[in-house]
């Protein structure tokens, strides 16, 4: 299995060979993996059947949904000895929450708001292009200054994330702390789904120096914070998971006087972009590629 950090050293390499470096690198696992998908997947070998031998271009990729990958689970897999049953079975253990399932993967799920709840198992090389990704997005939007703080605090942090279940947020602390990555005595997870002043209370007996959660929950927590029922002084509020407008990054900014970091992840790319001064998300480009399209599916500028 390919380290953590010789992901980060090619990530270097990559991006130091500007557009060229970053378009071949594109090609080439796009091409890696439609091919590995093709050889050990029923269900793509299926679908990708009137495609080329090498796939480099990704709107030659019919559209997939999610309630068709679900419906076909035991097919679109690429491992036999997954089925949904066992995987329901093993979702249906909260306790097992974190930990590795037939010992090689974890498993997260989407909340299926959609109406079509979507499960996702990672192997241990798509979990460390995920830590590398986030290394990157951390060297890039940390300051010198919050860095030291945090350390200074023994990495003391709180995240507020939905805990009902094995949803992506909550299923990637749990194993981090399993494998001692994340240290459970320097950090709290809270639910997002407590009551505000509970919230409050907790934040405000553990002071954080590091404090991640829903974008709409900071929100909540940046009023309380200006209406003096919290107090807390972070080093640093990471904001996941939802998007929010101009007038609530402000409130949270003033708030909590902090140095804000702002992630784009899901059940598909755990670590898929990272913000920056100027609003902008910036995608990992040279692992994953965006594809705009309008209503219909069709690429679009």
């Amino acid at each position: 299995m390919t380290s953590t950090w010789a992901l980060v050293r090619d990530g270097r390499r990559t991006l130091r060979q500007g557009p060229d470096g970053l378009a071949n690198r594109q090609r080439e696992r796009l091409a890696a993996m439609a091919g590995f998908a093709r050889a050990h997947s029923p269900y793509y070998r299926e679908l990708y059947r009137t495609l080329p031998e090498r796939i480099e271009d990704p709107t030659l990729l019919p559209v997939t949904r999610k309630e068709t990958l679900m419906a076909r689970f035991d097919d679109w897999v690429t491992d036999p000895e997954v089925t949904l049953d066992r995987v329901r079975a093993f979702l249906a253990d909260r306790d097992r929450v974190g930990q590795r399932f037939l010992d090689r993967y974890l498993v997260t799920t989407t909340s299926g708001t959609t109406g079509h709840r979507g499960v996702f198992l990672l192997d241990d090389r798509a979990a460390a292009v995920a830590r590398a990704l986030s290394l990157r997005a951390a060297r890039r939007t940390l300051t010198a200054s919050a860095t030291a703080r945090i350390l200074a605090h023994r990495e003391r942090s709180v995240h507020i994330v939905a805990t009902s279940g094995h949803l992506a947020a909550y299923a990637v602390i749990a194993r981090s702390r399993a494998a001692g990555r994340l240290h459970a005595r320097g950090s709290r997870v809270l639910s997002a789904h407590s009551p505000l002043p509970d919230l409050v209370d907790q934040l405000n007996r553990y002071r954080p120096v590091f404090l991640s959660g829903y974008a709409t929950v900071l929100s909540l927590l940046a009023a309380e914070q200006l209406a003096g029922r919290l107090r807390i002084a972070p080093a640093v509020v990471s904001l996941v998971a939802e998007g929010l407008g101009d007038r609530d990054h402000q409130r949270i900014r003033s708030a909590f006087r902090a140095h804000m970091v702002n992630t784009y992840g899901c059940n598909e790319s755990l670590a898929l972009a990272y913000g920056c001064t100027f609003g902008w998300l910036h995608v990992h480009s040279d692992w994953l590629i965006l594809e705009p399209v309008d209503a219909d599916h069709r690429p679009t500028p």
